[in-house]
């Protein structure tokens, strides 16, 4: 399956995050490669949450994508404030989700090291953020087992 249809399925079962994703990384002065692995990204991350989540996985709702982006927004609020903070946010979501945390830094550093001199640093930290966004998001949209539910037994 190319990345296309993937995006397609992506799209159609999490519109919320497609459109905020297609949102931040289509406008502005992006630059190429970085637009390409922040798609990859995001529907990797995506795919990696559905085929792992025991119970499924529902739409994000827009309310708990904005949830999400304050979290992270209060805590860029509340290190400015203290640097000396001893955890960030993103250390949180690593500690919780230590092989998505350390797919999108391995992505976005092999992006800095092929285009070290064209891309922006900064641009390179708002699609990490948007990244972790996601992950939180999807988290939040996780299925939780009913009671009583017996967890799927895996494939063998």
């Amino acid at each position: 399956m190319t990345l296309a249809n993937h995006f397609s399925r992506f799209e159609h079962n999490q519109p919320t995050v497609a459109e905020r994703v297609t949102r931040r990384l289509g406008g502005g002065a992006l630059h190429d490669a970085l637009r390409e692995v922040g798609v990859t990204v995001a529907v990797a991350l995506w795919i990696a949450f559905e085929r792992t989540a025991a119970y499924g996985i529902d739409s994000v709702r827009p309310e708990d994508w904005n949830h999400a982006k304050q979290l992270l927004r209060a805590d860029e609020e509340i290190r400015r404030k203290n640097p000396s903070a001893v955890m960030e946010s993103d250390d949180v979501i690593a500690l919780q989700q230590p092989d998505a945390a350390a797919f999108i830094r391995a992505r976005l550093d092999e992006v800095l090291r092929a285009y070290a001199d064209e891309v922006d640093v900064d641009d390179v930290d708002k699609v990490y953020d948007l990244m972790l966004i996601e992950v939180l998001a999807l988290s939040y949209a996780v299925r939780a087992p009913t009671q009583g539910t017996p967890p799927p037994v895996a494939p063998s």
